[in-house]
């Protein structure tokens, strides 16, 4: 398959591929995955998942870093499930947790990557249900409260977070929901984030990226996706977006006043 040529860098995460790569019969091999990257979709990075890594040993990792190099691929980063909760409100487990997210640390190092995902699991099942200093603006949400949480750690330099809405898909009184239900939310979350990060001066140093798949739904191309920009101050003014006849055609991003969190908003409870 003839790799297309790309304006830009993309990587491939090993997750999407979690059908298709493992040690059973029919299975591509983990070590394997660095030529599949290259030479069936021509992209030279990737992503791994430990979960999917069936060995940690340095005779295992100077293979797979083999690999890597004969296809002038880099290994980017690792995703991090099952070693425990970050964010367990004992300090015993959390610290246990800590120590095991450290072996995916130097794993991903070893391999020359820069990076781990992990998540911050553990806290309270309530804790949604807790009002917050400063939450009024962001909503009672679950997202709402995810904004604030990405404010606080970009004060502290986690240099990137992702925020998750969950359960955005959507197949009936499609109109209605968004307006009265997820718009809404969306709206307060991300405009309390813009206004924060611009009155404590972080706005042009952060970029905040907005960003729904469509790749699931009905007759949408799935080389294309929807997002909105702001911040950064270098983010570029215009994104190249591929059409179904291949061409690359620029679509402008909208810029003007700072983005304001609703003053008429109801109160956390």
């Amino acid at each position: 398959m003839a790799a297309e040529k790309r304006d830009f860098q993309i990587s491939l995460a090993g997750w999407s591929l979690h059908r298709s790569i493992g040690e059973g019969e029919g299975k591509i091999p983990m070590l394997d995955m660095p030529k599949l990257a290259r030479q069936e979709f021509g992209i030279g990075a990737i992503e791994l998942v430990n979960q999917m890594l069936p060995a940690s040993d340095a005779a295992y990792l100077d293979k797979l870093a083999k690999n890597a190099a004969d296809n002038d691929v880099q290994i980017l980063l690792t995703m991090v499930d099952g070693e425990g909760a970050i964010g367990h409100p004992d300090a015993g487990e959390r610290q246990d947790a800590v120590a095991r997210h450290q072996k995916w640390i130097d794993v991903t190092s070893y391999l020359g990557g820069h990076t781990i995902r992990m998540n911050w699991t553990g806290a309270p099942n309530d804790i949604a249900a807790r009002p917050a200093a400063g939450q009024q603006s962001y909503g009672c949400s679950v997202f709402g409260r995810g904004c604030l949480m990405a404010r606080r750690l970009i004060e502290t330099g986690v240099p990137f977070i992702e925020v998750d809405y969950g359960g955005w898909d959507n197949h009936a009184n499609i109109h209605t929901t968004l307006k009265d239900q997820k718009l809404p939310v969306i709206d307060r979350g991300i405009s309390s984030l813009v206004s924060d990060l611009e009155d404590r001066g972080l706005l042009q140093d952060t970029a905040i990226i907005w960003m729904i798949n469509e790749l699931r739904s009905r007759g949408a191309d799935p080389r294309k996706l929807s997002c909105k920009l702001a911040g950064g101050a270098t983010i570029a003014t215009t994104i190249a977006r591929r059409t179904a006849d291949g061409a690359s055609q620029p679509c402008a991003v909208a810029r003007g006043s700072p983005i304001r969190a609703p003053v008429s908003a109801p109160r956390c409870v």
